[in-house]
């Protein structure tokens, strides 16, 4: 008996951390609730606000206190919008964006 309880106590001991780190949470954007905005200072007199459609976000945790948290998120250029389309035709081109060269626009976290 006394053997059993040794070997039970072992298995939990090696298991155990295998336990911790197998424990990673995963929380996605909800895009019901979420929005990529954007406003820039135009002549110094006004504002232009926009917007980006299409976009995708998550982060990854293995601790319970969000202290190695990894975030990735991205934003597909092509859908800017500012409601007003020769400026979002603008936006898109080789002048600002270049949507053709580079589609998306893309977060990794480094620390958190």
């Amino acid at each position: 008996m006394k053997k059993f309880y040794l070997l039970l106590m072992a298995v939990l001991f090696i298991m155990t951390p295998f336990q911790v780190f197998a424990q990673s949470t995963t929380w996605k954007m909800d895009k019901a609730h979420t929005s990529v905005k954007f406003e820039v200072e135009h002549l110094t007199v006004s504002f232009v606000f926009g917007q980006f459609m299409e976009f995708d976000g998550s982060a990854v945790s293995d601790k319970s206190d969000f202290t190695d948290a990894k975030v990735d998120f991205t934003v597909q250029t092509k859908t800017v919008n500012t409601n007003v389309e020769m400026r979002d035709q603008d936006l898109r081109s080789t002048r600002f964006l270049d949507v053709e060269q580079y589609p998306q626009m893309k977060f990794k976290s480094k620390a958190v």
